[in-house]
């Protein structure tokens, strides 16, 4: 539910912030060049399994729609890898637990 509330109202709440500022909207800047060679490299399949133990969901999906992934694609994959470090931490919890 976060991931798609994230998803859908981020840029809803940007333009929301940008219309209350008196000046109008500057172009968009360009994502810096080590941030755009990331992304051209790993993709969203890579921010997605990073996001979720380092940047947190609600950081990664806006940062995901900016560099432009449609939308429905940023909420499947982080969804998917928002399960898969679920199962990861709860079996590594589940060993540890073993072992004390």
């Amino acid at each position: 539910m976060g991931v798609v509330g994230y998803a859908y109202l981020s840029s809803a709440i940007g333009n929301f912030f940008a219309s209350l500022r008196k000046r109008p909207k500057a172009p968009a800047k360009p994502a810096p060049a080590w941030v755009q060679h990331i992304w051209e490299r790993y993709g969203l399949i890579g921010l997605a399994l990073v996001a979720p133990p380092t940047l947190g969901p609600p950081f990664a999906v806006p940062l995901a729609i900016l560099l432009g992934a449609p939308r429905p694609r940023v909420i499947a994959y982080m969804c998917t890898s928002i399960v898969l470090w679920s199962t990861i931490f709860a079996y590594a919890g589940q060993a540890l637990v073993h072992w004390f």
